[in-house]
């Protein structure tokens, strides 16, 4: 365990590797100190990582599946957000953390509320297929006189 501690007080984005590793040691204190480091340290593999654990079918103590979620809310990613629904969609033990982690994350209170919560992430995806994607609108990047426009055009057979 205070290897995990050690390496998440380091701050040294090297040692994500060795945290992710300990994820997986047999005590789950040890798993639990790894998972802290992780939040500490951050980045796309500590939060890939925690997201895993979060959402892992099987084989994750309940302690340390709650204390992921937690750290979810901690390092603060938006796309942490449909994780924590998920988990707490099929994980009961995890809800009220999972939902304290989601609050933190969108300035909501659904509370531990599972339903709740899918239901306004629901919402919130569906609003955001219906926006108009405004890349399109854009200017083109760059105007081609006429007289090399026929040049490029393609020579009928």
């Amino acid at each position: 365990m205070f290897c995990a501690e050690a390496l998440a007080k380091l701050h040294d984005p090297n040692a994500v590797d060795d945290l992710v590793e300990l994820t997986h040691h047999a005590s789950s204190e040890v798993q639990v100190a790894a998972v802290r480091g992780l939040a500490q340290l951050d980045g796309p593999i500590a939060v890939g990582t925690l997201e895993g654990l979060v959402t892992a079918p099987a084989g994750v103590d309940s302690t340390v599946r709650a204390q992921a979620a937690r750290a979810l809310g901690m390092v603060g990613r938006e796309s942490s957000i449909p994780v924590l629904v998920e988990a707490m969609q099929i994980y009961p033990a995890v809800r009220e953390t999972a939902g304290h982690a989601l609050g933190k994350l969108t300035g909501l209170d659904y509370g531990a509320s599972a339903q709740a919560w899918s239901a306004w992430y629901q919402a919130r995806f569906t609003a955001r297929q219906q926006v108009p994607d405004q890349r399109y609108d854009l200017p083109p990047l760059l105007e081609i006189p006429e007289d090399i426009a026929e040049k490029l055009a393609p020579v009928p057979e």
